[in-house]
């Protein structure tokens, strides 16, 4: 059965078959105290059904969040999304929204995305 989806949830999209995003997934949720996310595994035919104009190739590239108005954030951009979103993340804001520190956050984003491949093939086979 798929879960609902209520209006003023953010859809958090991870990499199911990773390790490494098992664990943020779940530190996520442990945050969401508010009940402010729906998290999914990429994986989770659900996400094809919802989504169908996202490409399976994108998805495992980094981490996508839709807010609850239909925005996509990616990557970098969706943990800056996801520390406006969760108050227990806000003291990540001041942070992560300070000015010209884009494409730092990015280029840091995409290094920890990197070592996803790192990730045995044992790990990636469950989820």
């Amino acid at each position: 059965m798929e879960p609902a989806i209520q209006d003023d949830r953010a859809v958090v999209l991870y990499d199911g078959h990773c390790a490494m995003c098992l664990r943020w997934a779940e530190r996520l949720r442990r945050r969401d105290r508010g009940h402010r996310l729906v998290l999914f595994s990429l994986h989770d035919p659900v996400v094809g059904r919802r989504y169908p104009g996202l490409e399976h190739h994108q998805l495992m590239q980094q981490l996508h969040v839709c807010s609850p108005a239909g925005r996509w954030y990616e990557g970098a951009a969706a943990l800056r999304y996801l520390s406006r979103r969760l108050p227990r993340l806000w003291w990540l804001m001041p942070l992560m929204h300070l000015p010209f520190s884009g494409p730092l956050w990015n280029r840091l984003y995409a290094r920890v995305a990197t070592s996803r491949d790192t990730c045995d093939d044992e790990d990636r086979s469950h989820g």
